[in-house]
């Protein structure tokens, strides 16, 4: 009995989602460029503000003193300096994170570093505690001494001067 050919059907790959009305695909790589980040998020505008008013209040204190309501300004820059250079720190290191530990392999090198490097640095910890702990012990001998025999000296001339003295 002769089989009909039939074309096979189209397989979906998993990273392909089925195509549904009203479908939008994720962009390929959801970070925002820092332009975005700078232009368009609150802690990028409060950085350019901030920046802003840091460099009028150089200017204005290299032509002229700062009168107080200045130094305020300058003190509420430096805040929101310190706030949005904060935000953007951590952002950094989520993206570094998610890019850094989302794969298995990226995951087995993170492992073989605590596997590895981390016990060569606390060996090596360990030794310069030791040669430490080993150097106070030698200097504290070494003073000791040197103060035991201070003394012995300053004795024998106690008695010198005592035995001159008496005869």
């Amino acid at each position: 009995m002769p089989r009909s050919r039939l074309p096979a059907p189209s397989r979906t790959s998993r990273r392909t989602p089925p195509e549904l009305p009203g479908y939008v695909p994720p962009p390929d790589d959801p970070t925002p460029s820092p332009r975005d980040l700078l232009l368009t998020t609150w802690p990028g505008r409060l950085f350019l503000v901030a920046a802003g008013l840091k460099l009028v209040v150089a200017l204005l204190r290299g032509i002229t003193g700062l009168p107080d309501t200045l130094e305020f300004v300058s003190s509420a820059a430096t805040i929101g300096l310190i706030l949005s250079v904060g935000y953007f720190v951590w952002r950094l290191f989520l993206l570094l994170k998610r890019r850094l530990l989302w794969r298995v392999r990226r995951k087995l090198i993170l492992s073989y570093i605590f596997i590895g490097v981390v016990p060569a640095l606390l060996i090596i910890a360990f030794f310069i505690l030791g040669a430490w702990v080993v150097s106070i012990n030698v200097s504290a001998y070494l003073f000791r001494d040197g103060y035991d025999d201070i003394v012995e000296y300053a004795g024998l001339a106690a008695n010198a001067t005592t035995t001159r003295r008496a005869s």
